[in-house]
């Protein structure tokens, strides 16, 4: 589908998302957008990729433990859009 320009993607992507997202992470949201645009015309695929892995990867909730450190974005929840789901304290309120 893509080879150097996709390697481009995946390089501009870890860069700006690695310290909000482990790197498999990043990995796997731009090899499933990729999959997503089968079908699409080649010449458009690079910049639908990244434009596709991006939104998804900035909607996800931060997931590296450098995110935290930066500052925590409130607790994930099952169903969650992205991210990993962390169980979310029972209060009395």
């Amino acid at each position: 589908m893509c080879t150097e320009s996709c390697a481009d993607v995946y390089e501009r992507l870890f860069r700006e998302f690695e310290a909000v997202h482990p790197l498999g992470l990043i990995a796997a949201v731009v090899r499933q957008a990729r999959h997503d645009l089968l079908g699409s015309p080649r010449q458009a695929i690079p910049e639908l990729l990244e434009r596709a892995a991006r939104q998804r990867l900035t909607d996800m909730r931060p997931t590296s433990p450098r995110a935290s450190a930066i500052g925590d974005v409130g607790p994930a929840v099952a169903g969650d859009r992205g991210g990993v789901a962390r169980p979310v304290p029972l209060t009395d309120e």
